[in-house]
């Protein structure tokens, strides 16, 4: 129930219960003699009465909805390994393919229409709807739904004195995205790849720890969310940072 009401135009919106059914199953297994284990699943799934949010219009306000039926299958993997005392390497990955099927279902789209003499704010691909200013949904994905992700880690730790000292980067990737219910080419968010590096010592059967670390380590900047109301806003990623830290656990 959407509960911000601003004038004698707004109305609360309502949204039916949802029933989904789902599957899942996997496998986990130790190689190389323990030194690495292998999981992967894959799942699929199927929502009727799906809720989902729309935005943009005349006001800047959301709006509840349900889809006719909503689907969802894909595979997850993780790996680990000790490629040596010293070395340890994680890596990640998955796919996610959804998909809202409602062939009577639609939304306002981008750039407040019915204040901009019938100018759309963005490029919309979709099919139009049954009103101006609208268009229809049926066959695109979930909004924020990356079909790829992955990621990877590699550590490497030593003893060092009477504790030990260690340096670690992380990766991380995902595919591009929708960022609202209907598609258009300036709200498709690109695909981003961000790393970080980790450096410190830890001692005292790691009750005190010194790290430095940096963060978006390529410092890539890219939008990631989008108010598509005023055409005007957006959100990008965190930027690069760096930092130092100390931690003591009791």
């Amino acid at each position: 129930m959407q509960g911000r009401l601003n004038g004698l135009a707004d109305r609360p919106s309502f949204a039916g219960a949802e029933k989904a059914l789902s599957f899942e199953a996997g496998i986990k297994q130790d190689l190389a003699e323990h030194r690495a284990r292998l999981s992967a699943t894959v799942f699929d799934y199927r929502v009727k009465d799906k809720q989902l949010t729309a935005g943009s219009g005349v006001i800047n306000m959301n709006q509840l909805l349900n889809a006719d039926k909503v689907t969802g299958y894909g595979l997850e993997l993780d790996a680990q390994a000790l490629l040596s005392d010293d070395w340890r390497v994680n890596l990640g990955g998955s796919y996610n393919k959804t998909e809202i099927k409602d062939n009577k279902l639609f939304v306002q789209y981008c750039g407040n229409y019915a204040n901009t003499n019938g100018v759309a704010g963005c490029t919309v691909t979709d099919p139009a709807g049954p009103f101006a200013g609208t268009a229809l949904i049926d066959g695109n994905p979930l909004p924020r739904a990356p079909k790829w992700q992955g990621n990877f880690s590699l550590t490497y730790s030593t003893p060092v004195a009477a504790g030990n000292f260690y340096a670690m980067t992380d990766w991380t990737y995902r595919s591009s995205y929708n960022m609202f219910l209907y598609e258009a080419k300036e709200y498709k968010a690109k695909p981003l790849i961000e790393g970080g590096l980790r450096t410190g010592y830890r001692w005292s059967n790691d009750k005190y720890e010194v790290a430095a670390y940096v963060r978006n380590l390529t410092n890539r900047k890219q939008v990631i969310a989008a108010i598509d109301f005023d055409n005007l806003t957006g959100m990008l990623n965190e930027p690069r940072a760096f930092g130092a830290q100390f931690k003591v656990n009791f």
